[in-house]
């Protein structure tokens, strides 16, 4: 076992075993069922139709008997010979950048009938409501944005006029966003950290899947470059 960085709040290692390498990660600290909906998520994203690698769930489960909640995956092995995050985008269309764009609307191509998740899961530790909705900006403004506001203002960490403000912004979303967007399916928590560079391309982990407007997404993949 090999000690591997797991996040703020998870222990994790690889394994070396004789059935090949895992990736284990554990806690005691996080939301008991955290691994069990990150596994879906990754069901789900395995499930879709693409060449992205996404690891296979081996085992997860909620704490029992004094025992930690823990997920273990297949291992995927990182190679770090040519990262393309912080580089220009590379127009080689067999480059990593390139492979990414396509793999995530791949994932994209997999739609729902209506905005959610058969599960609420979370991004980091934070849940996330995923109970369905027939339009996005329902979904947004219902299941995103006004949860996250709550619990800003139930740490007292804003002032009333920013209560406002985004209150004017819930009140308009219907006009903002667009209502015949289709339910794609998502990452939902696409950044650097959750993107890995492997041996056999690029790679996705860490979840936070739903049917959401693939739209926001995309602009997460202009952050990454």
């Amino acid at each position: 076992a090999t000690r591997l960085s797991g996040g703020y709040i998870h222990e994790a290692r690889r394994l070396v075993t004789s059935e090949g390498d895992f990736f284990a990660k554990w806690s005691r600290e996080a939301p008991a069922d955290i691994f069990v909906r990150e596994a879906e998520g990754l069901d789900a994203l395995r499930a879709a139709t693409t060449a992205l690698e996404i690891p296979l769930v081996v085992a997860a489960a909620e704490p029992l008997d004094g025992q930690p909640a823990f997920l273990i995956l297949e291992h995927l092995e990182e190679h770090f010979e040519q990262p393309p995050w912080g580089l220009k985008p590379d127009p080689d269309p067999d480059s990593d950048h390139e492979r990414l764009g396509r793999g995530l609307a791949e994932i994209h191509q997999t739609h729902a009938s209506r905005f959610g998740f058969s599960s609420s899961n979370y991004c980091g530790s934070t849940r996330q409501d995923n109970r369905f909705c027939d339009s996005w900006p329902e979904f947004y403004r219902e299941r995103r944005l006004r949860p996250l506001v709550k619990i800003l203002a139930a740490r007292d960490r804003w002032a009333v006029h920013d209560l406002h403000t985004y209150d004017r912004l819930m009140s308009r979303l219907d006009d903002i966003l667009p209502r015949d967007s289709m339910p794609s399916l998502i990452h939902g928590d696409l950044w650097s950290g959750n993107v890995l560079v492997t041996a056999r391309g690029p790679g996705l982990v860490d979840p936070a899947a739903a049917a959401c407007d693939r739209i926001g997404e995309h602009l997460a993949v202009g952050l990454l470059e």
